[in-house]
């Protein structure tokens, strides 16, 4: 059997059952095990994207036609959230001159993802390998709800947290997320785990620095996806512009987390190693944490960002962003950071001002508060 998967999540799951070997092809995000690195990638993200899309839980991709009938899989993996590339790659495959068979998961809580193993087994004909790696992975769940269960049993309380999978605009962990943390032993009462539906809770949504604040949560977790843990140290120091941030108790006892988004973005079996985790944050001080988790606390403020930028780096940053405004894209290059920044298009796609005091806001600064407002630039504007 030859297997292309678009579904990085998929492609772990591939691979937990012994299966690696079969894959043909992969998606462009797809960097677990590593090993996958190797195969010919059938998707690429799509561009340009407007701003929701660069948020949503499932960013638009594209798929190589012309490879995928090259390679002539058996099996096509795609996910199946309400993804309308997913779909799109789907009616494309099913086109070809020798149609692969389309298998979609849909994983939106730790329960689905274990489902998807067990419909992956089928797939593949590897039923005995999925029901191995089934029993192990509910064994380690277990013992983490059994650790939970003494600690609450002693009187210790929930903690109460933040996850951020994004920075700019703040974004709430959604879908399975909110359930990890709870079954570790939080809350996370801004986005919490729906009763039913398997735990799932809502698709990530925006957050205001108000409600952050007003929150003031015990433990702030930032794991922005599509970042590894150098873009979770990037994110933060975007956040900490905010004047909100420094009020937060979890700042001023650093207790703010960073980590790899992709440790909780892909609804695969490295979800137990994150609920793993969690369980260890949460417990006791000092107990250890998996080996080889990607994660770091933020031991200190985040390095102050760059000075203002000069006459002749002002002209740099306004060329980059006109450029950028003409060709209607939504990000362009920071050329003295190297930073990527939202242009005016973007922002105005948001709809608001987000109060974070972005370079280029539509808006004015309207929600920035005063105080800070009065150390900003005003915001950089192509006149239309």
């Amino acid at each position: 059997m030859r297997v292309a998967s678009i579904f990085p999540a998929a492609t772990e799951i591939v691979c937990l059952l012994g299966a690696e070997s079969l894959l043909v092809a992969r998606a462009h995000d797809d960097d677990s095990p590593p090993s996958v690195a190797a195969l010919p990638a059938l998707s690429a993200p799509a561009a340009p994207l407007d701003a929701a899309a660069s948020l949503a839980a499932d960013p638009p991709f594209t798929l190589d036609l012309a490879l995928l009938a090259q390679l002539r899989p058996d099996l096509l993996l795609t996910p199946a959230l309400p993804s309308a590339s997913a779909a799109a790659a789907a009616a494309a495959a099913a086109a070809l001159p020798h149609p692969p068979r389309v298998l979609s998961l849909s994983p939106r809580s730790l329960g689905d993802v274990l489902s998807s193993i067990l419909q992956l087994g089928a797939a593949l004909d590897r039923p005995a390998a999925a029901d191995a790696a089934l029993r192990a992975l509910r064994a380690r769940i277990a013992a983490v709800d059994a650790r939970v269960a003494a600690r609450r049993a002693r009187g210790a309380p929930a903690r109460r947290l933040a996850f951020l999978s994004s920075a700019a605009p703040p974004q709430l962990g959604g879908l399975w997320v909110p359930q990890l943390l709870e079954r570790a032993g939080g809350t996370h009462p801004l986005l919490a785990a729906a009763p039913h539906a398997g735990g799932a809770a809502p698709p990530p949504r925006a957050v205001s620095a108000e409600e952050l604040a007003a929150l003031d949560p015990e433990l702030l977790l930032v794991a922005p996806r599509g970042e590894d843990l150098r873009g979770a140290r990037r994110a933060v120091r975007s956040l900490a512009a905010g004047e909100w941030w420094g009020r937060l108790q979890a700042v001023a006892r650093r207790r703010v987390l960073l980590v790899d988004g992709a440790a909780f973005s892909r609804p695969g079996p490295r979800l137990v190693d994150a609920l793993e985790w969690l369980c260890a944050v949460l417990g006791e001080e000092g107990e250890p944490w998996p080996r080889g988790f990607p994660a770091e606390w933020l031991e200190s403020a985040p390095p102050p960002p760059p000075p203002p930028p000069g006459g002749e780096e002002m002209a740099d940053i306004e060329e980059a962003h006109a450029c950028a405004v003409r060709l209607g894209k939504l990000q362009y290059t920071d050329p003295r950071t190297g930073y990527h920044v939202f242009t005016q298009i973007a922002l105005e796609q948001r709809g608001y001002c987000c109060g974070n005091g972005c370079r280029h806001c539509a808006y004015d600064h309207v929600n920035v508060p005063p105080r800070r407002k009065a150390t900003l630039r005003p915001p950089i504007i192509v006149k239309k």
